[in-house]
C-alpha cells in the first residue's frame, strides 16, 4: 500500500510541475518589431485601445498610438517580449509611461521606470500582433543591435535600476518556518484505552523555487503529543517527520494584483518518514516503550501572513 501511495504522490509532484504554454510563447523573433493589437489576460480582460487592465494600484493603457512590441535576447539565451508605449494610472494619483515585460520561462513583469518599480504580474494570456509593417522594418534595420540591457532610452526618459530591469524572477533556494497545532487523527496506542493531546508543531523547510508557483525541497516537522490512560499520564510522544516536499504558492504580487495583499494561500505534497521518540512518564519507570519507524505522507494547505 505503501508504494501505490509514493507512486501516487510522485505522479502529482510530476504532473504540478507542468504549466500550460502561454499563447504569446508562439510568437518568434520573426514575428517582430510590431504593434500591439490587444494584450488578453488569463481571465479574458483585454488591454486595447478602447479598455484597461489594472494591476495592483496601477492601471495599463494604450499611450498616444499603439503600443510597441520587441523581441529581445540576453547573453544568457533568456528572451523577452518588450512591450512599450503604455500609460499607467495609479489608484493614489499621477500617471506613468510604463512597460510589459513577458519572459521566456513563463514569468511577466509590469515595469514603471519613472518610479523604478518593477511588480510581478501574471502572465498574459495573448498578446495579439498587428502585421508588420515596412516602418517597422526599417526602424530594425537603423536601429542598433537590441540585446537585454543595451537599448537606448529615449532623451528625458528614467531608467529603472538593473534591479527592476530583472530578466526574470531569480530562482534559489526559499527558507521557511511555520508553527501551529497538531491533532491526531486515529489512536496512538491501539487496544488500550487511551488520550492523546492536541500538541503542538513546528515544520522548517528549505525549498528551491523552480517557478514563481512551484517550489521543490525538503520539510523537517516536529510534533508533540502527551498520552494518558484513562487518566494517569502514560507518557510524552515526539514524532519527527523528514518529507521530500513539492509546493504550491503564489507571489505576494500576485496576490496583490487580485486584491489580497495580507494573506497568500498554499498547499503542498510531501511523502518520507516518521521517526517516534518516547519518553516514558514517572509511573512507568524505565520500563521500555518503543514506536517503529512509519511511512509518512503529508497534504497540507494553510495560510500565510506576510
Amino acid at each position: 500500500m505503501q508504494r501505490y501511495l509514493s507512486a501516487f504522490a510522485c505522479a502529482l509532484i510530476v504532473s504540478g510541475c507542468a504549466t500550460a504554454s502561454l499563447l504569446w510563447q508562439h510568437h518568434t523573433e520573426n514575428d517582430f518589431p510590431a504593434q500591439v493589437r490587444s494584450v488578453t489576460s488569463r481571465l479574458g480582460n483585454v488591454l486595447d485601445a478602447n479598455s484597461e487592465l489594472t494591476y495592483g494600484s496601477w492601471t495599463v493603457r494604450f499611450g498616444k498610438g499603439k503600443p510597441y512590441a520587441s523581441y529581445n535576447c540576453s547573453q544568457n539565451t533568456n528572451c523577452e517580449i518588450n512591450i512599450s508605449n503604455l500609460r499607467c494610472d495609479n489608484f493614489a494619483g499621477g500617471s506613468a509611461s510604463c512597460e510589459l515585460k513577458l519572459y521566456d520561462n513563463a514569468t511577466c513583469k509590469l515595469v514603471i521606470p519613472e518610479t523604478r518599480e518593477a511588480f510581478e504580474i501574471f502572465c498574459p494570456l495573448d498578446v495579439s500582433l498587428e502585421p508588420k509593417s515596412q516602418g517597422d522594418k526599417d526602424q530594425t534595420n537603423n536601429a542598433p543591435s537590441q540585446k537585454l540591457g543595451a537599448a537606448s532610452p529615449e532623451k528625458g526618459t528614467a531608467v529603472a535600476p538593473n534591479e527592476a530591469e530583472g530578466q526574470y524572477i531569480p530562482r534559489g533556494l526559499v527558507l521557511g518556518l511555520r508553527t501551529g497545532v497538531a491533532i491526531t487523527t486515529n489512536k496512538v496506542l491501539e487496544n488500550l484505552a487511551n488520550h492523546t493531546s492536541v500538541g503542538p508543531l513546528v515544520n522548517f523547510e528549505a525549498l528551491y523555487a523552480l517557478r514563481e508557483w512551484v517550489r521543490v525541497g525538503i520539510m523537517f516537522d516536529w510534533q508533540r503529543h502527551n498520552i494518558d490512560l484513562r487518566g494517569p499520564h502514560f507518557g510524552t510522544l515526539n514524532t519527527f517527520s523528514f518529507l521530500p516536499t513539492v509546493e504550491f504558492r503564489p507571489t505576494h504580487e500576485a496576490m496583490r494584483d487580485l486584491g489580497f495583499a495580507w494573506v497568500i494561500p498554499y498547499a503542498s505534497l510531501g511523502t518520507g518518514i516518521n521517526v517516534h521518540s518516547f519518553s516514558n512518564a514517572v509511573r512507568l519507570g524505565n520500563t521500555p516503550v518503543s514506536f517503529s519507524n512509519t511511512f509518512a505522507l503529508r497534504l497540507a494547505s494553510g495560510l500565510d501572513f506576510p
